[in-house]
């Protein structure tokens, strides 16, 4: 298991560049299935749960090729729609083939995917609305999933964002008009569904609470990737945690406002350009009440990174998890590296220490392995990060990238 070496204690300074969204890419790797040209994902970030997409489109029997970071895929050859339980249980975001598989075959395996221990996050609703398509089990094996699906209108219980994606794939390859309400408004919901545009699709309402989707495949596109607003965040929390002056470039500010207000609470000076963040930090003090909620609102993915950033801020912060229930894995760690930490149940208590030091922790889901790399960036000492495999499924570089603001950081 490859793990990560940080020695704490320095600003950070200089410019980063963000890559394109992990949470993004996903969903539009598993809507080139529909497609019956080939596509484009310019900007496509190379990660370890990408590495896990294209191997299902291969398995399935896409086309892949790589060009100076754009990623085409041509599915023309597509012929099979079982894929394997080891390729599914690899990443979270394997559960978005089976909306895709389902309209273009009418038939697809679901089971629960893999993923991040984040407590339960079951496909009931991905399920539900698949079934209120015109799905239904197949009697010989309940994982398998048949029939010929048409629109219709779905409630979904929660704004959930993979249900909501998922069930756009599946909208596209419906006969008639499907309506989702109570949808989820997240930019990468509206990232996929211009892709889907991009190829002919008929889809409005994205980045509202009702969206409308007329069937029809599509035929090819070609896609520019929006930036990570996770990765953005990431680094923003670095900065603040580290202290320093660091620009983050390629980045949609209008994506980041929930976080970036947080931080200027906190007592970061923040500029924001076009497509730019400058970000200075020097001593932080308690933000206040942080509470994580479906966008608009204070993103889950920025919860672990935006408690590292404050384990040394002035005050008691109290941030409350809305979306996961077992989303606080992290904590044990801050605590192992000097933070005051009160937990209960999903509500967090982190009063401000004057320093945290090194020691050797171990990352169990992405967004906690990232978050441990903060607090050790603003330790004294060096702290040893094992579970290196969860950071990589998504953040592209982000050694080189840390290195390149003065980190010191080294894989081992």
């Amino acid at each position: 298991m490859q793990s990560l070496l940080v020695d704490g204690g320095r600003k950070l300074n200089g410019t980063v560049r963000i890559s394109g969204s992990k949470n993004a890419v996903l969903p539009m790797l598993a809507a080139t299935v529909l497609f019956k040209e080939p596509c484009c994902i310019r900007g496509c970030p190379k990660l370890t749960d990408v590495d896990a997409a294209i191997d299902i489109l291969k398995y399935l029997g896409a086309e892949i090729q790589w060009y100076d970071g754009d990623l085409m895929v041509d599915p023309r050859s597509i012929r099979k729609w079982d894929i394997p339980d080891s390729l599914t249980r690899r990443m979270r975001g394997s559960v978005f083939f089976a909306g895709a598989l389902m309209a273009r075959f009418g038939k697809c395996r679901l089971v629960q995917p893999g993923g991040c221990p984040l407590g339960k996050r079951p496909i009931n609703f991905h399920v539900d609305g698949l079934t209120a398509l015109g799905a239904r089990q197949d009697s010989d094996d309940p994982g398998v999933y048949l029939g010929e699906i048409s629109g219709t209108e779905i409630m979904l219980p929660y704004p959930s964002v993979g249900a909501t994606e998922n069930l756009i794939l599946a909208g596209v390859g419906a006969s008639g008009e499907t309506v989702i309400r109570n949808a989820a408004k997240e930019p990468e919901i509206e990232c996929l569904c211009d892709f889907l545009r991009a190829g002919g699709c008929c889809i409005s309402g994205d980045g509202s609470e009702i969206v409308r989707i007329k069937g029809g495949l599509p035929s090819g596109a070609d896609m520019q990737m929006i930036p990570d607003r996770m990765e953005a965040a990431t680094f923003a929390c670095a900065a603040a945690s580290a202290g320093g002056d660091v620009i983050i470039e390629h980045v949609n500010t209008a994506h980041l406002e929930t976080v970036l207000q947080v931080l200027e609470r906190a007592g970061c000076r923040i500029d924001r350009f076009e497509h730019t963040i400058r970000l200075r930090s020097d001593r932080l003090h308690s933000p206040g009440t942080i509470i994580t909620a479906p966008y608009p609102g204070f993103p889950t993915d920025a919860q672990a990174p935006m408690m590292a950033a404050l384990l040394r801020a002035q005050g008691t912060t109290t941030i409350y998890e809305t979306v996961f229930s077992d989303r606080m894995h992290h904590i044990s760690a801050f605590v192992e590296m000097g933070a005051k930490i009160e937990l209960n149940k999903n509500s967090a208590y982190i009063h401000g220490v004057s320093e945290l030091h090194g020691g050797a922790v171990t990352a169990q889901d992405l967004r906690g392995g990232a978050a441990m790399v903060i607090a050790a960036l603003a330790a004294n000492g060096t702290t040893t990060i094992h579970g290196l495999n969860h950071i990589q499924r998504g953040y592209e570089d982000f050694t080189l990238k840390l290195c390149a603001l003065g980190a010191k950081v080294q894989k081992a």
